[in-house]
């Protein structure tokens, strides 16, 4: 690592760019582990709100503009078929600078007719009677105290490490009957022969617990506005918490979400903190109900399919966060998606495999290098003034740039070697090339710009970043 990116990682702001080399002698001896000082020096300053001056990212009582970015795992909250070492994992994080994970909770308890188990459940097992895996039916009127211990101990887990966490209330898969050990409605504590409170959350008889992700049932919902309510008043006090209603709910739950977005805002005005609410794509990254995640009373939304990760959009009136799960599934993006997503004003998050790396052959190489950079951008996110920077496509012909003109320009380049120009205001900019493959900065200077287009190419093969700002 050389001098400067070691004075920028601690420093994390524009002044980074000024210390002169000789510092470096000071940091090097002090730095033993620089991911603990990354983390360390990331305190959480209050709950995240929307900024109020610049929609494409959060704020806290710091007033600075924050990006989120970060990796997730399946097993983060109950242990199950994936149960990783989560302390592992966020010290993992934290060695790629990461600041954002996502907690999945598990609806059910079991896949019937499989052996897997999510435990703790959200809710007691007093029986009398025996559910569908033998054990002690569910009384839906005494929510687990163990659940919500461990759910609280994750939390507080990840804010020591300085990662801020997307808590999920509901999950796609905790309704569905796939058939051939695929059952996870079976194991679902609103499957008729698993609970003694005569709840029934397949109304239809179709085999499918999907009314249960709807407002169909008035008793349900009012059983999951209790959960809910308990999982806020758990977790007001704490300032890294950012809630997301489900995972890829079906396409009937849109006013499911909205109503629990709503009800999550409700709830929390009464309580001393208010955090947070987002909405996520359908329907499994389902590409026709972006209006629905646009118009919905949530503070930020997470779209689906391909073209997120390919050419990303700007996305003017909700803060964005890409998750690579609504987008690509298990698939491994390219390190363009790092760059076009952050120059593009959204946040982002790589359905990792750190729990089961294998399992899919996916490329480790590659894999590693998209964690590390995931990194990156939310080093340079940390030292430009943030707030200022908006998505300004127009000004770079690579048409991935954010900018406050004359002041800072941040563009990446996807295609290697390819002369690009960037349009400046008159004045004298200090520039900086930083290489995402080798994650290196690669060259640096002074250029003076008459206005207008001003060209450039990158002093290294391959795809490359250019970070512009005004020197005073």
């Amino acid at each position: 690592m050389s001098t400067n990116q070691i004075n920028e990682a601690l420093v994390g702001t524009s002044a980074a760019k000024k210390l002169p080399s000789l510092c470096c002698v000071w940091v090097i001896a002090c730095t033993v582990c620089l991911s603990a000082v990354f983390a360390a020096a990331v305190p959480f300053k209050g709950p995240l709100r929307v900024h109020p001056q610049n929609p494409h990212y959060f704020t806290d009582n710091s007033g600075k503009a924050i990006f989120l970015s970060g990796s997730t795992i399946h097993g983060s909250v109950q242990k199950a078929y994936a149960n990783p070492d989560f302390t592992a994992f966020l010290k993992a994080e934290s060695k790629y600078h990461h600041n954002f994970t996502k907690l999945r909770v598990w609806e059910n308890g079991w896949l019937r007719g499989d052996s897997t188990l999510w435990t703790p459940m959200l809710y007691e097992r007093t029986g009398p009677g025996l559910a569908t895996d033998g054990k002690p039916k569910f009384d839906l009127n005494r929510l687990n105290p163990e659940f919500f211990k461990l759910l609280r101990q994750r939390t507080v887990e990840a804010r020591d490490h300085g990662i801020y966490c997307g808590l999920w209330f509901y999950l796609c898969y905790c309704v569905q009957n796939q058939g051939a050990h695929r059952d996870f409605w079976g194991g679902h504590p609103y499957f008729r022969d698993n609970n003694i409170n005569g709840i029934d959350g397949d109304a239809n008889g179709d085999g499918q617990g999907f009314e249960v992700h709807t407002l169909k049932i008035p008793a349900i919902t009012r059983l999951q506005e209790a959960y809910v309510a308990n999982v806020l008043e758990t977790l007001n006090d704490l300032d890294n918490v950012v809630y997301e209603i489900g995972g890829e709910l079906h396409l009937g739950a849109t006013d499911f979400e909205y109503h629990f977005a709503r009800f999550v805002k409700d709830t929390e005005a009464k309580l001393p903190k208010q955090h947070v609410v987002g909405i996520t794509a359908l329907g499994g990254g389902n590409l026709g109900r972006h209006a629905d995640l646009i118009n919905s009373p949530a503070d930020w939304i997470s779209p689906g399919g391909a073209e997120w990760i390919n050419d990303p959009q700007v996305v003017e009136n909700k803060i964005d966060l890409i998750d690579t799960d609504h987008c690509l599934g298990w698939g491994l993006p390219p390190v363009a998606w790092v760059w076009k997503g952050f120059t593009r004003g959204h946040n982002l998050v790589l359905m990792d495999h750190f729990d089961n790396p294998g399992i899919f052959n996916r490329n480790i190489q590659q894999l590693e290098v998209v964690r590390w950079n995931l990194g990156y951008a939310l080093r340079y996110a940390n030292k430009m003034n943030l707030a200022a920077m908006t998505p300004r496509s127009e000004l770079a012909t690579t048409k991935y740039c954010l900018a406050d003109p004359g002041t800072e320009y941040l563009v990446y380049q996807p295609k290697a070697g390819e002369v690009f120009s960037v349009e400046l205001t008159v004045g004298t900019y200090r520039y900086e090339w930083f290489n995402p493959a080798k994650g290196q900065i690669a060259g640096s200077g002074n250029v003076q710009a008459v206005g207008g287009k001003h060209q450039f190419t990158a002093p290294f093969a391959g795809e490359a970043v250019l970070y512009l700002f005004e020197d005073p």
